[in-house]
């Protein structure tokens, strides 16, 4: 997903938590970052969409690399190609490709 619509989403739970609707601000009794955390260390267990994100782009390209015979790897390897010892397929150029497989490469 691009980093605009993780932010924004982002944004949205915040402003749902907060009240953000309002029209009169309201102050903000606990830091973003400690709702974030787990439930076990006291937190609401809220994930980092931008971190959740990048996770699981990684498992992708980690998917792309392990993946042998895969019909998903055939398809992506056919219509882009493969460099970097299978770790990741070429750079798409121009309008070339699939937006969204161009979009996840830029987010690694």
């Amino acid at each position: 997903m691009p980093k605009a619509v993780a932010r924004r989403l982002d944004k949205v739970q915040r402003d749902f938590l907060w009240g953000g609707g309002s029209e009169v601000k309201k102050a903000h009794l606990i830091k973003w970052e400690a709702i974030c955390e787990a439930k076990s260390n006291g937190g609401l267990g809220l994930r980092k969409l931008v971190l959740l994100n990048k996770a699981l782009l990684g498992k992708w390209v980690w998917r792309l690399a392990i993946d042998r015979d895969d019909l998903w790897k055939q398809v992506i390897i056919e219509k882009y190609g493969q460099e970097g010892h299978g770790w990741r397929a070429k750079k798409a150029i121009g309008t070339i490709g699939v937006g969204v497989w161009k979009e996840n490469m830029e987010g690694i």
